[in-house]
């Protein structure tokens, strides 16, 4: 088996259409397929595949071809994402954000074995990871580095970010700057999933997404 791209209007299309001019919509009957695109198959796997396959190719009488499609969503899944901020200032800000996106807050002390325990009552299976500070929250990144999906981490000149894939540069230890990154990025969030459809249909502000001293203080 082997993989190779085509472009569903033009070469998949007629890779599908039998020698009695019938294009087959989700796959073709290997007796139908037309004997130019089994000559051309024969000589990409001769081209193509490491010599121990090509033996395998030779010896095959019957040729299957059959379409996988990459399928595109207009919108994310909810849920998918976890949104992690175990230092002062970080929970306020998170809950915020996850509460509009529907993304998945873990604000305060991150449990260890959250990403990597199915017996875990707290286990999660995000598909991406959100850190706001690489430092404190360290037991999250090295759960996601285990499980090998991406980290996104807000760092300032402070932080290692050797591990991050993606990096936004921000004051990750101030209140207000917290409030203000996580803000935008529930902003961008919920424009991208259509509401707002703009910046003058956002009706929260970053005071919302603030931690005062007495809520840090209490968390």
């Amino acid at each position: 088996i082997w993989y190779r791209p085509a472009g569903e209007s033009t070469e998949l299309k007629r890779l599908l259409t039998d020698d009695s001019g019938v294009t087959h919509s989700l796959s073709i009957p290997p007796p139908l397929i037309r004997q130019e695109h089994i000559v051309a198959m024969r000589a990409a796997a001769e081209r193509l595949v490491a010599p121990q396959f090509r033996v395998i190719a030779r010896l095959m009488d019957v040729r299957v071809l059959q379409p996988f499609y990459d399928l595109e969503t207009p919108r994310r899944g909810f849920g998918r994402v976890a949104v992690v901020g175990a230092r002062q200032y970080g929970p306020k800000p998170v809950r915020m954000h996850a509460t509009h996106t529907g993304d998945v807050a873990i604000a305060g002390r991150f449990m260890p074995r959250t990403l990597t325990n199915p017996q875990s009552s707290q286990f999660i299976e995000p598909a991406l990871v959100v850190l706001t500070d690489p430092a404190g929250d360290a037991q999250s990144m090295r759960e996601a580095l285990n499980i090998g999906i991406p980290i996104i981490a807000l760092a300032d000149t402070n932080n290692e970010t050797r591990n991050v894939d993606v990096v936004i540069p921000t004051n990750n230890k101030g209140r207000r700057s917290l409030a203000l990154v996580y803000w935008i990025l529930c902003r961008e969030v919920l424009k991208a999933q259509g509401k707002p459809a703009s910046d003058s249909d956002v009706t929260r502000t970053v005071e919302d997404f603030d931690a005062q001293l007495g809520e840090a203080a209490a968390r």
